[in-house]
């Protein structure tokens, strides 16, 4: 399963700006190395 590019772009702003990603989908993220995910 291909990650969609504006899924890419969230978690690309995210680890250049050290933060912690909250979502509801983790599912979209969890392939990304680095990111640090919080599921609300």
């Amino acid at each position: 399963m291909q990650i969609d590019t504006p899924d890419l772009m969230i978690a690309a702003c995210a680890i250049a700006n050290n933060l912690k990603l909250t979502t509801l989908n983790t599912g979209h993220f969890e392939r990304v190395e680095n990111l640090e995910l919080e599921r609300r």
